[in-house]
């Protein structure tokens, strides 16, 4: 009897929380943070179109890149499915369009057709949870479909407003395409590797302590940092055991440190470059980020490994979708 009153709490206690405090709390930074920048007398727009529009231009946090990636994929279908145009305004810490430009379906704004009045725009927040159930992603659905039922012309997108992954390879064709400077780097490195690779993703955040999170996080002690980085390229050793057709091992990571580790080795394939969160201004060159990215899409594999507080992450998956790339975390 316990066990089901314990239950029953649980389950109401989660519904509160769908059905009050995080839409009061999504509600709380859209009023706070978002709608001092939302005045009746700013510039109206130059158009009349009604559109939806995904927002990551620094008014506040808007998550990392494969996030980013689902809400704009996510709310595109949503867009191209009913009839409404859908924008991109992807500034903050870099332009997109330095790194991907339009394929089929133009995402860009023309001069003059994002405002800020809020007579006619009105921003939408939300931000993303440790867990993706079909609970949590039918709340995300439906905190977007509150959003797009107001008469406002513009519905402006903020945080990680996505609840459907489906079909994200065809999406990202439609939407997405390197421009030439990234395309040439792409083919570069792949000559470079001279053959087949694998991919092996690993996102220690700040455990290492040489690498910046948008909110600080755990820094392990010297010795537990070693340790981590031991099991890591045990794990390493394990894959490359594996894959005895593969002329290199692609390895992407959030720590500098580690990728030195990895270099070391003659197997391993490391992208140069610096190392950067989409929500940190710190880089001015994210480069790296975006052939790291498209490098993953070209392996035979991707692996994630997963193991002493790391994080898991969606950027090596959301990598490996674009082009059908088996995907495999290993936990340890």
């Amino acid at each position: 009897m316990n066990k089901i009153l314990s239950r029953i709490g649980l389950h109401l206690k989660t519904e509160a929380n769908y059905l009050f405090f995080r839409r009061y709390r999504y509600w709380r930074v859209a009023f706070r943070h978002l709608s001092r920048y939302y005045t009746p007398d700013a510039a109206p727009s130059v158009t009349k179109e009604r559109m939806i529009v995904f927002m990551a231009d620094g008014k506040y946090l808007h998550g990392g890149f494969a996030d980013r990636l689902r809400s704009i994929l996510t709310n595109y279908r949503y867009c191209r499915d009913h009839g409404i145009r859908f924008a991109v305004n992807f500034t903050f810490p870099f332009p997109l369009e330095n790194y991907l430009e339009p394929a089929a379906y133009d995402w860009r704004l023309k001069p003059g057709e994002l405002t800020f009045n809020s007579r006619e725009a009105m921003p939408v927040f939300t931000d993303t949870a440790p867990y993706e159930t079909v609970r949590e992603m039918t709340f995300r659905r439906n905190t977007a479909y509150r959003a797009f039922a107001h008469d406002k012309r513009q519905i402006h997108l903020y945080g990680a407003l996505y609840w459907d992954d489906s079909d994200f390879a065809t999406l990202f064709r439609q939407l997405f395409r390197p421009v030439p400077h990234l395309q040439a780097e792409i083919d570069r490195h792949i000559h470079a590797i001279g053959g087949k690779y694998v991919s092996v993703s690993t996102r220690f955040m700040e455990l290492l302590g040489d690498f910046t999170e948008p909110k600080p996080g755990t820094v392990l002690s010297p010795e537990r940092r070693q340790s981590l980085i031991d099991l890591c390229l045990s794990q390493l050793e394990s894959i490359h055991g594996r894959h005895p057709e593969a002329a290199r091992i692609l390895v992407t990571s959030d720590s500098s440190g580690f990728l030195e580790h990895c270099s070391a080795l003659p197997y391993v394939y490391v992208i140069p470059g610096a190392i950067a969160h989409s929500d940190t201004a710190s880089a001015t060159d994210h480069t790296k980020t975006f052939v790291d990215f498209m490098m993953i899409s070209h392996a035979s594999k991707a692996y994630q490994l997963i193991g002493g507080g790391m994080y898991g992450g969606n950027f090596s998956l959301r990598a490996s979708q674009i082009a059908g790339v088996p995907y495999e975390r290993i936990t340890f």
